[in-house]
Order: C-alpha cells, then structure tokens, then sequence
C-alpha cells in the first residue's frame, strides 16, 4: 500500500507541468508591473506562486486541492481589484493553466483512492 501511495500519476505529472508553466508565463508578465505599489505586488505574487501551491496540494493527502482553489481565488481578486479602478472580471482571465491543473490533481487524486480502496 505503501508503494501505490508514493508512485505519481501521469494526470498529476501533467498538471505539474501545466503549474512549472503557469509561474513562468507569470514571472513574465510580473516583468512589467510596478511592485513598488501593493497592488501590483500582490498580483505579481499570485502570478508566481502557481508551483509551490500545486506542491503542497500534491503533498498535503486530503481529497479536495483547498490550496489551489485559495490561489484561484486570490488571483481573481487580485486581478479584479488590483487596478487602479476595481472592475469585475471573468474569473478564468489569467487561470486557465491552474483550473486545469486543479482539475488534473483532483481527476489523479479520484483514481488513487479508488484504487486504494480495490487494494
């Protein structure tokens, strides 16, 4: 039981991939921010922190991603009202690689504890 919990899932191998893009595509776009100003900051961070989020999900052996659903808030937030006018805006603007990532882990996570239970 042991060695069926460490093996990784090729879905959750995908969606790692997916989240080594994601903050790269971000740390780009944080290039042309003014961090000096709090909201730029806190935008610059949720477009970086896409990784170590998905890691600790990965990490963490609970059924539902809380930390993945908590950055996609926070970047939908940020997003919205991190401009010098808050606007309300589609949640999915800047989230496209971590929903589906999100969905890749929880798809994995769905079949190790189906298999778990077979065994």
């Amino acid at each position: 039981m042991s060695s069926m919990r460490q093996r990784v899932d090729a879905l959750a191998l995908i969606g790692g991939i997916l989240m080594l893009i994601d903050p790269v595509w971000g740390g780009l776009l944080v290039l042309g921010f003014d961090l000096s100003w709090p909201n730029g900051l806190l935008m610059g961070i949720s477009f970086v922190i896409g990784l170590p989020v998905y890691l600790l999900d990965r990490w963490i052996d609970k059924r539902v991603a809380i930390s993945m659903i908590g950055l996609f808030l926070f970047r939908w937030i940020a997003t919205c009202f991190g401009g010098p006018h808050p606007v309300f805006c589609a949640p999915w603007r800047n989230s496209v690689l971590l929903m589906i990532a999100f969905v890749l882990l929880q798809v994995s996570k769905l079949r190790r504890e189906r298999s778990l239970g077979k065994t």
